[in-house]
């Protein structure tokens, strides 16, 4: 990571590499509108967008202020703030309908045939709350699974390779593991509206970002746009980035909402995002996973983008 931050400087002047902005993420689809932007020419030079491998790693590259502004879902935004980090949520990237998945191996046909059996989740993200809820609704609690903590990196291989039974997972992993033969057996269309993406950005930056942060939010609701109406140049740019084809990529992309500009300005400026988060950070209060005092989900917000 410290690589690319060093080679991506190359190429511009000192005074562009003191304002630059960097953007990381963890492969999801419902990011792909920034690398999209970057790769249409959208942005300007001194934004900058990198890949990480995992959910945990772009949570730790925020909290050492390696990046400035990160891709996460709203339980790790969650964990951050409660933990010392300033941040400001200023986009919802996406609401999850069905690319948030619980797959397992094909002799177990249901949620209540995991007891018994080892699940692979990433335990800092939002798929242990998924699992959680999963179990919840099917009359099982996380002491009926041998739980199995895995990077999103690690998901394939480990299913691949028998060390565990099931994992919870998303795209690109679930194309993947699909054609491989997992059953999926869960999915976030049964959790309507509570997985949600955002972008946040450390409060210390805002100032001095206001033209990046500006340029970024225009950027990616044009890029936005592209992919919610099939573009073909951009289908195939984003599906080469997410190392699946075209068509899967869409097909990727109908369990995935990508919520217009008037949306997101709606649960943003509006707050409406704070209803969302209430029901993941009480579970994460009763889970022990927020530190310190109850976090001030209004406060949060970063309002008045747009």
């Amino acid at each position: 990571m410290l690589l690319f931050f060093t080679l991506t400087g190359c190429g511009l002047n000192e005074s562009e590499k003191a304002v630059a902005l960097q953007v990381g993420t963890n492969q999801w689809p419902g990011y792909e509108p920034l690398y999209l932007a970057k790769s249409k020419g959208f942005y300007p030079e001194n934004l900058r967008v990198v890949l990480l491998p995992s959910a945990s790693e772009v949570m730790r590259a925020l909290r050492n202020e390696v990046i400035d502004v990160a891709g996460l879902t709203l339980d790790e935004a969650l964990i951050l703030a409660s933990s010392g980090v300033d941040l400001k949520i200023f986009l919802v990237a996406d609401i999850s309908a069905g690319a948030d998945v619980i797959l397992a191996r094909p002799e177990l046909n249901s949620v209540q045939e995991l007891k018994g059996h080892r699940v692979g989740v990433e335990s800092t993200a939002l798929g242990a709350f998924m699992l959680s809820r999963a179990l919840q609704l099917n009359g099982l609690q996380a002491s009926d699974v041998e739980l199995v903590d895995l990077h999103v990196d690690q998901h394939e291989e480990a299913y691949l390779t028998n060390k565990v039974d099931a994992v919870v997972t998303f795209e690109p992993v679930r194309t993947h593991l699909l054609k491989a033969g997992a059953r999926p057996i869960f999915d976030s269309r049964q959790l309507p509206e509570e997985i949600v993406d955002v972008l946040v950005i450390r409060t210390s930056v805002i100032e001095t970002q206001r033209e990046n942060l500006k340029a970024l939010i225009d950027g990616w609701f044009k890029a936005r746009d592209l992919l919610v109406e099939n573009n073909p140049s951009a289908m195939v740019l984003a599906a080469k980035h997410q190392g699946i084809s075209a068509a899967e990529l869409s097909e990727a992309l109908t369990g995935i909402e990508l919520p217009a500009r008037g949306k997101v300005s709606y649960l943003i400026n509006e707050a409406e995002l704070v209803n969302r988060a209430v029901p993941i950070q009480r579970w994460m209060q009763q889970k022990k996973l927020l530190k310190g005092e109850q976090i001030d989900l209004h406060d949060l917000l970063l309002q008045g983008l747009y």
